[in-house]
């Protein structure tokens, strides 16, 4: 079991954040706040860490082009970066 779930959905509750999903097994929330503007949020409590993840968008016309903004763009992100899923079409922080 992880010893910091309980005390991060706490903290979530506490922060007035909506819970849609959680899954202690996996160390999973899906939570909203549609009024700080944050929808289906992930957040994966990896002892020590806590790992959120936010869907973005969906590259229309995936190319080597916006590939290569993304990671630029990382070099100016200093807590967090851009990622791709597996077919590389949608974009995640």
């Amino acid at each position: 079991m992880n010893q910091y779930f309980e005390k991060v959905r706490e903290y979530l509750l506490e922060l007035d954040f909506n819970i849609v999903q959680e899954d202690e097994s996996d160390g999973l929330f899906v939570v909203d706040k549609e009024d700080e503007g944050m929808k289906n949020v992930v957040l994966i409590v990896a002892d020590p860490m806590v790992i959120v993840e936010q869907f973005l968008f969906e590259l229309k016309s995936p190319n080597e082009k916006a590939y290569k903004q993304l990671l630029v763009k990382n070099r100016d992100i200093i807590h967090g970066a851009f990622a791709l899923d597996d077919e590389g079409t949608k974009v995640f922080f």
